[in-house]
């Protein structure tokens, strides 16, 4: 599964521009941003997240069982920012332990190429 999320601060909510599965996640739904440890660590740092097994996917997500039935039991969450602001997330989920800091670079370098589009997007 893979996902954009755009940050709404001003709304606290987060809403969905992109998926690879429109049935179960459509582009246009949206989720409230909470102070949980995750949304803290996230969307308020900046901090990218990695989720390697079901206890993490059930701690972090609210919708863990929709992500579990999908059979997407790990998870890497890349903040999107610009000037110091979260502006958006790109959301790669996978099989158990696919994710490790491995990954980070080169999930980095995709969330700066889209960065442009969604600074775009979060300004309309």
């Amino acid at each position: 599964l893979f996902t954009v999320l755009i940050h709404h601060p001003a709304l606290r909510q987060s809403e969905r521009f992109y998926t690879n599965n429109p049935e179960k996640y459509p582009v246009g739904g949206r989720k409230p941003v909470t102070d949980s440890a995750w949304m803290q660590r996230v969307i308020g740092r900046g901090e990218p997240y990695i989720g390697r097994t079901t206890d993490d996917i059930r701690e972090v997500f609210f919708d863990h069982a929709l992500i579990l039935s999908l059979g997407c039991e790990s998870v890497l969450n890349m903040p999107v920012r610009w000037a110091g602001q979260t502006i958006g997330t790109l959301n790669l989920l996978a099989g158990a332990g696919h994710y490790d800091e491995c990954h980070l670079d080169r999930v980095r370098t995709l969330a700066h190429l889209a960065l442009p589009a969604m600074l775009m997007i979060s300004r309309t």
